[in-house]
């Protein structure tokens, strides 16, 4: 035992566990009460301080051995006996910090279920591996999260596997008890593959493991069964269901999209600051959970007539600005530079001031170093859907060339 041990290494709890110190003959000759002024005689305690001390310090190296090793075992027993939940969710914020690499947009949009099977030896068994299973509501809701048992093919044993069902057909099968998984195909990546489109996504499954800072594609076949047992609280089931929220809506850009604000409806004058666009794309609902707090805004930047810039979401959250490119950054110059729409500029600046193309100039530059956006991932609203922003007047082709140029 540790408190055995420690008693030992001291010597001064346990009898004889050191061997004793002879005293010295001037100890063991008894003296007199008083001295020879008649005063009282102050015993003599050195020696034995003196041996005491000598003993702690021989046995304190062996102490902090033991302590070290006892403190040891408790770090490990908490970290085997975090809550199921709290596992999954500490695998979903461990992918979301990493940053050289990403799961594109289009798998995390048309994902119906998500397996979590975070790496443990503890509670790898022969009938499989138990991991978390959640399904989607809708884009921002989740149900409650179940416990399930994976069986078959696995990469590794000491990697976190995560499986994204895409086929709309899961829900039912999970709820039914059991989901045969005869191929997952490996995960795309957003280092290989920037903008992967839907019907690319031919695989009713895809898989990928998690090592550290790595995280890469996996191939995997088997069998998915529910377990009837979820050993967590209705608040434990919804705290990782916002935890699930938060991490679908985490991208890492892989483009950037141009806008011009127009104007806002109802006010008939272009928005002045971000918190002016803030408040209107809240009562459109733009609103998106990342990184555990709630932004409205849909764009990640706006530039104003003067050259100022101001945040809008942060960058490593997905946009609300283009359906199918939210993994753009969304930059939005106030103005109305469409010359059907705002012919005369009675909404405002009908095309960007000198300091807003500056300023955009520069922004691009820096987000396309920072990220590594290839020059034709920088495009206008109007290149992905149907609409006019950011407008005829807008010099897109000058800005793009500028932003090529270097310094």
């Amino acid at each position: 035992m540790a408190v055995n041990a420690l008693d030992k290494a001291f010597g001064l709890l346990t009898p004889g566990a050191l061997p004793a110190v002879p005293t010295p003959p001037l100890v063991q000759r008894r003296q007199p009460a008083f001295n020879e002024d008649g005063q009282k005689r102050q015993k003599r305690g050195g020696a034995t301080l003196t041996c005491i001390r000598s003993r702690i310090f021989i046995a304190l190296p062996l102490v902090l051995v033991f302590w070290s090793a006892c403190n040891r075992g408790t770090t490990n027993r908490a970290t085997t006996s975090t809550p199921p939940l709290k596992r999954a969710e500490g695998v979903l914020d461990a992918i979301a910090h990493i940053r050289a690499n990403a799961i594109p947009d289009a798998v995390l949009n048309q994902t119906q279920c998500l397996l979590v099977f975070p790496s443990s030896d503890e509670h790898v068994n022969r009938s499989g591996l138990p991991g978390i299973a959640s399904c989607r509501r809708d884009a921002q809701e989740w149900d409650r999260a179940g416990a399930v048992t994976f069986a078959g093919s696995r990469p590794s044993a000491e990697a976190d596997l995560l499986v994204f069902l895409l086929n709309s057909s899961a829900p039912k099968a999970l709820r039914k008890g059991h989901l045969e998984l005869p191929s997952a195909a490996p995960g795309p990546l957003v280092q290989v593959s920037s903008v992967v489109a839907p019907v690319e996504l031919r695989s009713d499954a895809v898989a990928y493991v998690r090592a550290g800072t790595k995280l890469k594609g996996a191939a995997l076949g088997g069998r998915i069964r529910a377990e009837p047992d979820q050993p967590w609280s209705e608040q434990e089931s919804k705290q990782y269901s916002a935890a699930l929220v938060s991490f679908f809506n985490i991208i890492v850009p892989t483009g950037i999209i141009i806008h011009h604000t127009a104007t806002i409806p109802g006010k008939g004058k272009v928005p002045a600051s971000e918190s002016e666009v803030d408040q209107y794309h809240q009562t459109r609902g733009f609103n998106v959970l990342c990184f555990g707090k709630e932004y409205h805004v849909a764009y990640h930047y706006l530039v104003l007539p003067d050259g100022k810039i101001e945040q809008g979401r942060p960058e490593r959250c997905e946009g609300a600005h283009a359906p199918g490119y939210n993994s753009y950054l969304g930059i939005s110059v106030a103005g109305d530079f469409s010359s059907v729409d705002n012919r005369r500029g009675s909404k405002g600046l009908t095309r960007p001031t000198e300091k807003q193309i500056k300023a955009l100039i520069e922004l691009c530059r820096k987000l396309r170093h920072q990220y590594n956006i290839p020059l034709q991932h920088i495009l206008r609203h109007s290149d992905v859907a149907p609409t006019k922003c950011p407008g005829d007047r807008f010099p897109f082709k000058y800005l793009v060339s500028q932003v090529a140029r270097v310094g």
